[in-house]
């Protein structure tokens, strides 16, 4: 009697016994098998922390015994016996199709395709074998399945949906099915496996390769949730997070079931995404691989043979590609250690058009077409979209003086994304990327405050509906709308938003301009209505407040400014936080003109690593003047009557931030002063380097 293969699998700490066909079939693929020890799991990710060094040769082993009890299960349990071994190339040789550092890899070869149709055609020729492979399937019986009729004339749309769509799971899949074409000795051991010729276990051709290559597969599931159950388990147990147990029996037998424990393990897939496999931190890396080996394979210096291992000789392991990668700038931006700490990035959420590649959404937004592939190792910046939904990553390398962006570079991407995704992005994400980018601080602002302070002032009601009025129209040309329909609020029309946010300022405006009874219709106070305008005009203000401001938004802070002086005259007992919210609608006029972005925060703290506030400023702007000069405008208050002291004080702080951003970039940034107090019936301002004396009437 012939031995067993045997392995050891220390992620469930047994042995997994390999004989007759199965063994037989790894024999006849071994060299692809073994190819998949120097490729580990977690791809990058083990490269980059020297964690879970676990490979894609101990998952396909474990993938291995989770097939064996599939061919123990009695007839109803597991998956059809009739074409059973169909199912052993999509669930255990499938692993050979993963290119060196995989799935960042895969991702790499899809950008490629987006980016150069030359080499998008030479993917396409190279996988035309297992094309022509495929057929219609002619023992299953799934009847609803989509493709089970499909045969090689779906193929070209089939590609195009996994490149346009992004798909790079789905890579490795038809990799492993051109490789199945390559190992006749596995085609032929598989072809002999008949259950109409008195074997208990069949196999069906057409079915093997429709598993892989079809993307509408009705047993797509369960051989999901077949492969999630070792590689959760696995990736759990030698990433450190946490360690599980489940009952594999129990799971394989029902493979074609509803078991509660596939939801479970889908969830656990979604843990692991969030912290480990999709992570920022993961995502920045992966970005910083994925471009310079976009640029590799389409210049030629790395092959699609090489890189999958379909020239086995000729293969690729992780270390052999980590190599190749160093030997480059861009490369080392990833594989140098002490370069790769140097990058810090963002989460931004924002409406994303699901038809657009990554690529042509990060293109958009930096500008760069060309120059993509590689414009990040030399600008210090870049943007990038994450996988999960409706998110981008902004991010920045600043290791000194001698080797960083240029402050106006990140900027200006702050503001691009501004201007490609508003209204439909998370204005605080952008903001705190801004300034925490520039100040390498985590920082704390009091933004929300200041639009409940004055949305509770008593401005004439007329001043804020011709400020709605702009605001109104500018959030309905720039906003997205949801058809062709509209709808009416008293006497106004409006087109039915796509943002429900727009619909907010719509009804804000309806009740501003309709009066009391469109107002009690609503359900809508006057307050409540100046709460949505003032929290749009501070969440935007670049919008409001950059090249060209509108004169009724001007008129309404400074209708806003004269309420708030009258307070801190009459020494109110908000005198002290009503100037500093004075001095925050007038940092809004400062610098005033060519400013192209602009954001100003009011009671700005900086915070250390430890949590501990290092410092806090009564009001702080970042502005982009002549798109090309970024200023920084600090600004102090003070009611005390004890001024100098005060004063004194203030300036200090402000000299420490002065200091912080010049030591961070030199002279990138102009850092303008900025002081305010009261005097009598007086509101002083020095406004970098010109006094103001400005009278209060009460």
């Amino acid at each position: 009697m012939a031995k067993g293969l045997r392995f050891v699998d220390p992620a469930f700490r047994c042995e997994v016994v390999l004989s007759g066909t199965a063994k037989a079939l790894h024999d006849a693929a071994q060299a692809q098998f073994d190819r998949l020890k120097g490729i580990r799991s977690l791809g990058l990710g083990a490269h980059l922390h020297e964690v879970a060094r676990h490979t894609r040769h101990e998952h396909a082993v474990g993938l291995m015994r989770i097939f064996n009890k599939l061919c123990q299960q009695s007839e109803g349990k597991g998956l059809p016996k009739a074409f059973l071994w169909s199912f052993w190339p999509r669930l255990c040789f499938a692993q050979t199709g993963h290119a060196a550092m995989s799935y960042d890899s895969e991702k790499a070869v899809l950008l490629a395709c987006h980016l150069n149709s030359s080499f998008k055609a030479r993917l396409r020729s190279l996988v035309q074998p297992a094309i022509d492979k495929l057929a219609a399937c002619p023992i299953c019986e799934r009847h609803q399945c989509e493709v089970k009729d499909k045969d090689k004339n779906e193929a070209d749309q089939w590609f195009e949906q996994m490149i346009s769509g992004n798909h790079w799971r789905r890579l490795h899949l038809w990799i492993a099915a051109l490789k199945l074409v390559q190992q006749a000795k596995v085609l032929q051991i598989l072809a002999g496996q008949r259950a109409d010729q008195g074997e208990r276990l069949g196999f069906s051709e057409a079915e093997a390769f429709k598993m892989l290559i079809a993307p509408e597969c009705t047993w797509a599931r369960p051989l999901r949730n077949l492969v999630r159950l070792d590689y959760i388990v696995r990736d759990l147990a030698f990433a450190g997070t946490l360690g599980v147990q489940f009952d594999v029996d129990s799971l394989v037998g029902a493979a074609n079931a509803n078991h509660p424990d596939w939801g479970l393990l889908a969830r656990l897939d979604n843990y692991m995404s969030e912290t480990l496999y999709e992570s920022l931190d993961a995502q920045t890396a992966s970005v910083l691989f994925q471009r310079p080996l976009a640029a590799m394979l389409i210049k030629g210096k790395v092959t699609l043979e090489g890189l999958f291992g379909i020239d086995i000789d000729a293969a690729l392991s992780d270390d052999d590609l980590c190599a190749m990668m160093k030997k480059t700038a861009a490369g080392r931006e990833v594989f140098d250690p002490a370069r790769r700490a140097t990058w810090r990035t963002w989460r931004v959420d924002t409406f994303i058009d699901s038809s657009l590649s990554p690529c042509d959404v990060e293109r958009k937004i930096t500008g760069y077409q060309k120059g993509y592939l590689s414009q990040h190792s030399l600008t210090r910046v870049t943007c990038f979209k994450m996988p999960q939904h409706h998110c981008l990553a902004l991010g920045i390398s600043h290791q000194n003086l001698a080797d960083r962006p240029a402050a106006k570079a990140f900027v200006k991407l702050c503001r691009s994304v501004l201007k490609n995704q508003y209204p439909q992005l998370i204005p605080d994400h952008l903001t705190d990327a801004l300034f925490e980018g520039l100040l390498d601080r985590h920082c704390v602002h009091h933004l929300d405050d200041a639009v409940t302070t004055l949305s509770n002032l008593n401005l004439p009601v007329d001043t804020l509906r011709k400020a709605a009025d702009v605001v109104n129209r500018h959030a309905s040309r720039k906003g997205r709308p949801s058809g062709k329909f509209t709808f009416k609020i008293g006497e106004y029309e409006y087109p039915a938003p796509g943002d429900p946010w727009n619909l907010q300022v719509n009804v804000m405006h309806a009740a501003l301009s309709g009066g009391e009874s469109v107002q009690a219709k609503l359900g809508v106070t006057v307050e409540k209505a100046a709460e949505i305008l003032w929290t749009e005009l501070l969440r935007w203000q670049t919008e409001y407040f950059g090249l060209r401001p509108a004169r009724n938004v001007l008129n309404l802070l400074r209708g806003a400014q004269e309420e708030l002086a009258k307070r801190v005259i009459q020494r109110a007992g908000t005198a002290a936080s009503d100037l500093e919210l004075y001095t925050l609608l007038e940092a809004l006029r400062h610098p005033d003109a060519a400013v192209s972005f602009r954001i100003a925060l009011p009671n700005l703290r900086l915070m250390k690593g430890d949590g501990q506030r290092e410092n806090e400023y009564d009001v702080v702007s970042v502005s982009l003047k002549g798109d090309k000069h970024v200023e920084v405008w600090v600004w102090g208050v003070t009611t005390e009557a004890n001024l100098d002291s005060k004063r004194t004080e203030d300036l200090s702080k402000i000299q420490k931030l002065k200091d912080l951003l010049g030591a961070r970039w030199e002279d990138d940034v102009r850092v303008a002063t900025n002081y305010v107090h009261r005097d009598g019936n007086h509101i002083c301002c020095e406004i970098d380097g010109r006094q103001e004396r400005r009278h209060v009437a009460l």
